[in-house]
């Protein structure tokens, strides 16, 4: 390759890495997000699980308890839940004793 080839391209080289390095800067701005409201969470600790196992029928279970509602379900197997009952929530006193 004769020496004025190489410099031509030697050169067309630097000018185009040059001038993408400055379109790079000129056009790489960051993007403006958007304002997205944040999910909600889940209420945390809102349901209160006791598991076991029936030992003559080896079938699991649990007892799940609703703490906002104070319901309590049963859950044997893959049966669906089954309500068995309400657990109604004690007044606090201000009897230091107690």
């Amino acid at each position: 390759m004769p020496k004025r080839q190489r410099l031509l391209l030697l050169g067309g080289l630097t000018v185009t890495m040059l001038l993408a390095v400055v379109l790079n800067g000129w056009l790489d701005r960051p993007a403006l997000a958007q304002n997205v409201p944040p999910a909600q969470a889940p209420a945390a600790g809102r349901y209160q699980i006791a598991a076991f196992v029936l030992q003559k029928i080896d079938t699991p279970g649990a007892y799940i308890l609703d703490t906002r509602t104070g319901e309590v379900f049963q859950i044997v197997g893959k049966n669906a839940p089954e309500p068995i009952g309400v657990i109604a929530k004690r007044p606090q006193t201000t009897d230091p004793a107690r």
